[in-house]
């Protein structure tokens, strides 16, 4: 989904690929790394500590375990 108020800004719900188990997770479109917010359960990830960026779609969390109740939101930029 687009942000109606920002048509640069992506915000994605990633929840369906949560499956209990710890994996990378990602983006449908390339992000700017600078510009990667993660949400569990409505909670802001910290990049670095809770949030480790694999590649220029993918990301790993660091330290919160997400379970299938969890819900996984993420705003970005698009790199294009």
């Amino acid at each position: 989904m687009t942000d109606v108020f920002n048509p640069e800004i992506k915000q994605e719900d990633l929840t369906s690929q949560i499956d209990g188990t710890d994996k990378n997770y990602i983006t449908t479109e390339p992000f700017l790394t600078d510009t990667l917010r993660v949400y569990i359960n409505g909670l802001k990830q910290r990049l670095t500590s809770d949030v480790e960026i694999i590649s220029l779609n993918q990301f790993r969390l660091l330290t919160t375990p997400v379970t299938t109740a969890d819900n996984l939101e993420v705003v970005y930029k698009p790199l294009c």
